[in-house]
């Protein structure tokens, strides 16, 4: 058990010291730091270059080739000791393509390692002349002894194959469609068209949500602005104008106020309403209208969540709108 114990001693110090380098390397200084002159680095430079052509030229790298000389051993421990004076990129890159080199050689050296012996057409005819040849007389070729050492491999029985497979398979025999005439069109047929959908007119009844939404809209905005107008003598009837958050909140659904500010904009696009800020106040205001001559529309686009829905009715205290919720 002692002479164990001191064998993976042994061998734990001989890893260490193999490791050590690397280690001693990362604390080491490299680049500028390192203190390498110009001269060192040139050195460098031409013994690495030097290494690169015996491995890829030289008869070095068919001795690396084989594996019973120690010569990658030795090329591999030069590299590493080379390794250790690097100290800037340009020698790494070097150090980088001698390394890819021995790697190729370590490849090469495997798979001779591992090739399966080949034999060579000449060498077999000549050492079986050698094995089968009679010295009785005149040199002649033994056949008899040839058939004797070769009769072992050719024990088994033959078999018997049949090259259209076995015999019991019936042969199906393909039979040809007979070709059928396309058949002739009678003259006295009728051609058939498609049918014919018939515009469907809506009647006053049969409006859609949108279309009836739009409607109470309408009729509500005059409303309200009538009801306002009362208050008011004299010509400023006519410029009479109600509060737009008003008039399209609804405080009960955030999703009716955005469908009511929605459909309002198409009153404004038709004509038929119009909105505006009050001078006095600074805020939206809207009323009905009646468009006289088609002018240029103008598009916006208006960002609303639901903070601000709730801002908004908490600001102007709305407890129930002017359009009438719709469930």
């Amino acid at each position: 058990m002692a002479k164990k114990k001191s064998k993976r001693t042994r061998g734990a110090d001989r890893h260490a010291d193999e490791e050590s380098p690397r280690k001693s390397r990362r604390q080491r200084a490299v680049m500028a730091d390192s203190g390498q002159t110009d001269t060192e680095r040139r050195i460098l430079r031409s013994d690495q270059r030097r290494l690169h052509d015996s491995i890829t030229t030289g008869p070095l790298g068919d001795e690396m080739e084989d594996s019973e000389l120690g010569a990658f051993r030795e090329v591999r421990d030069s590299n590493n000791a080379m390794f250790e004076r690097v100290n800037y990129t340009r020698e790494a890159a070097l150090d980088g393509q001698n390394f890819q080199a021995i790697t190729s050689r370590a490849v090469r050296q495997v798979d001779r390692l591992i090739k399966l012996n080949s034999y060579d057409a000449a060498k077999f005819c000549r050492k079986l002349r050698e094995k089968c040849s009679s010295e009785r007389g005149r040199p002649s070729f033994d056949w008899a002894l040839l058939g004797r050492e070769c009769g072992t491999c050719f024990n088994a029985v033959p078999m018997n194959s049949f090259m259209n497979g076995p015999i019991e398979k019936e042969i199906e025999i393909k039979v040809r469609q007979k070709r059928q005439a396309r058949p002739k069109m009678d003259k006295n047929e009728k051609e058939e068209r498609p049918e014919e959908l018939e515009k469907i007119e809506k009647s006053g009844n049969e409006l859609s949500a949108v279309e009836d939404h739009l409607k109470v809209l309408s009729k509500t905005l005059c409303r309200r602005v009538k009801q306002e107008a009362e208050k008011v003598d004299g010509e400023n009837k006519k410029k009479v104008q109600i509060c737009a958050v008003k008039f399209l909140m609804n405080p009960k659904s955030f999703t009716q106020t955005v469908e009511n500010i929605f459909h309002f904009s198409y009153l404004v696009k038709g004509g038929k309403a119009s909105i505006g800020v009050d001078k006095n106040t600074g805020l939206p205001v809207v009323r009905p209208t009646v468009l006289k001559d088609k002018s240029v529309g103008r598009q916006s686009v208006v960002a609303f969540n639901m903070s601000d829905w709730r801002r908004l009715n908490e600001a102007f205290e709305i407890s129930e709108g002017d359009l009438p919720d719709r469930g």
